[in-house]
């Protein structure tokens, strides 16, 4: 659609591998983790992604609707879930990519939309997103591994173009 070529590339991109939804000026990314101990065995792990961005320009309502149908498919009630025949549908999990992370298995628990009379070109979205992953899996971690050395190459050409030695 022509928002990349009108705002750039997006800051945060969420997808389920069919539908894509990009979010441009992500204000805050926030990554809780939290443990629960039973006395005997390892410690159960929760981990959340809660997200504010901006959907902007024409395509902003359409941008919406995906998300909404995103959500909406997670609880079975949306119009892409249709009835199932035999065994259950199983259920899509989504991949956030950010410059700062990559998290995979995840599924939209709250999603809230504000417009706003002084951001006519604007819908405001804050979403939160829960870790569950089907099968446990070093996925994430190589996920992070992987942003983590982009991050770090990113950072030495930028440094490298600002001292002048290209």
């Amino acid at each position: 659609m022509s928002s990349f070529q009108r705002y750039g590339p997006p800051s945060l991109v969420l997808s389920d591998g069919l539908v894509t939804v990009p979010l441009w000026a992500v204000t805050s990314l926030d990554l809780n983790r939290q443990y629960q101990y039973e006395r005997i065995g390892p410690a159960e792990v929760r981990e959340t992604v809660v997200v504010s961005g901006l959907l902007v320009g024409a395509e902003r309502f359409a941008w919406r609707a995906a998300l909404e149908a995103l959500a909406e498919h997670e609880t079975g009630t949306g119009a892409f879930s249709g009835p199932s025949v035999g065994a259950a549908e199983p259920v899509r999990q989504l991949t956030l990519l950010a410059e700062s992370t990559i998290r995979t298995d995840l599924r939209i628990v709250a999603l809230s939309f504000a417009e706003r009379a002084e951001r006519r070109e604007v819908v405001e979205v804050t979403l939160t997103l829960a870790h569950a992953p089907e099968w446990r899996g070093g996925a994430d971690a190589l996920a992070d591994a992987a942003v983590a050395g982009l991050s770090a190459l990113a950072d030495w050409e930028d440094r490298r173009g600002q001292d002048g030695r290209r």
